[in-house]
């Protein structure tokens, strides 16, 4: 008597003493959802255009079948970018916006120079962190009392906490009556120093703490540092915001 399929324990037993060879004839994938074969035999991709730059990426769109080179001769000279001319180029060659910029006095790389931007306000961790770097420096010095007389003179504003903002309202209280405020300090020093740099006189906030020179020295040194802090914004004329992206114009002098 033939047993139902659905036995599968009915059906082993069986089989222990009727042996039989169970066979197909074909086996065909079977969709759970649709009943169409179609979309596994499609193999849709949901980024097309990735695949295709990674073949870019890869190689594997040059369709060549050369050997590899088994000897190869490079010449080649390089020489450091010379000029630079921030601001988009018009067809026959000319800028408009920006003077040409001298790169040698600003020793830095051409990414920096053209995508450097001078904020309008020193976000507050940069203004910490220099205010933070300039009592290290009157540390090393032996200046006690002038980094606690900078601290009370240039401290951070006391603010209410803000609700949108509660990390950046905990960071302000921290900072509060422990950190000047280095954007202050640079404000006061700007009229005290000389065209090399030199500070020349100490402003009201910061006393002389019976060694006016040596913390003379302390500023002019913690100053040529913070001028170069935050990279010169040189190429500030770069940006072309309508289009998102920077636009500028270089020149090197190769060895003759």
């Amino acid at each position: 008597m033939p047993l139902p399929m659905t036995d599968f324990a009915a059906l082993e037993t069986a089989l222990k003493f009727r042996p039989s060879i169970v066979t197909w004839s074909r086996l065909e994938p079977m969709s759970l959802t649709r009943g169409d074969l179609l979309p596994g035999l499609q193999a849709l991709l949901g980024d097309p255009l990735w695949l295709l730059a990674r073949q870019w990426q890869f190689e594997e769109l040059r369709g060549e079948d050369g050997g590899s080179p088994v000897k190869v001769t490079v010449d080649g000279e390089h020489a450091r970018m010379g000029r630079l001319h921030p601001g988009r180029i018009t067809g026959d060659g000319s800028g408009a916006g920006a003077e040409s910029i001298d790169m040698a006095p600003l020793q830095v790389p051409l990414e920096v120079a053209v995508e450097a931007e001078t904020p309008l306000v020193l976000p507050e961790r940069l203004r910490a962190e220099a205010g933070l770097h300039l009592l290290r420096m009157f540390a090393a010095a032996d200046l006690g009392a002038v980094r606690e007389a900078t601290i009370q003179a240039y401290a951070f504003d006391a603010a209410d906490a803000d609700p949108q903002d509660p990390i950046g309202s905990e960071r302000h209280r921290l900072l509060a009556g422990r950190v000047p405020d280095a954007a202050r300090i640079a404000q006061d020093l700007q009229g005290n120093i000389d065209p090399d740099g030199t500070v020349t006189s100490l402003p009201s906030g910061i006393p002389g703490g019976g060694d006016a020179a040596g913390v003379r020295k302390v500023l002019t040194a913690w100053w040529a540092w913070f001028d170069g802090y935050l990279a010169g914004a040189a190429g500030n004329g770069s940006w072309i915001p309508h289009n998102l992206e920077s636009g500028f114009a270089g020149s090197s002098d190769l060895a003759a």
